[in-house]
């Protein structure tokens, strides 16, 4: 099954945090995650269980997925900032 949302993603260096249009919220652990990578010019993927996310950037409105990619990575070891960032996924 295929889902399709607007989100709100917050990044600190444990979890990411997903809230939907709905005020729902899921919390990821960033340690938990397998096949982290980028796809195309405007994807980011990875994998949570059997669950794969894939959260889209529109290259006009976000930073480039490259950006996002090294800033998760860098989250992961230090956690001294928080960023958060809007994307359709």
């Amino acid at each position: 099954q295929r889902n399709k949302y607007r989100v709100l993603l917050t990044l600190n260096k444990e979890k990411i945090i997903i809230e939907y249009e709905d005020n729902n919220k899921e919390f990821i652990d960033i340690q938990e995650l397998t096949g982290l990578s980028t796809t195309f010019l405007d994807m980011v993927e990875f994998f949570l269980a059997d669950t794969k996310y894939r959260l889209t950037f529109d290259p006009k409105k976000h930073m480039s997925v490259k950006l996002f990619y090294d800033l998760l990575i860098k989250l992961k070891e230090d956690n001294t900032n928080e960023l958060r960032l809007v994307s359709d996924s």
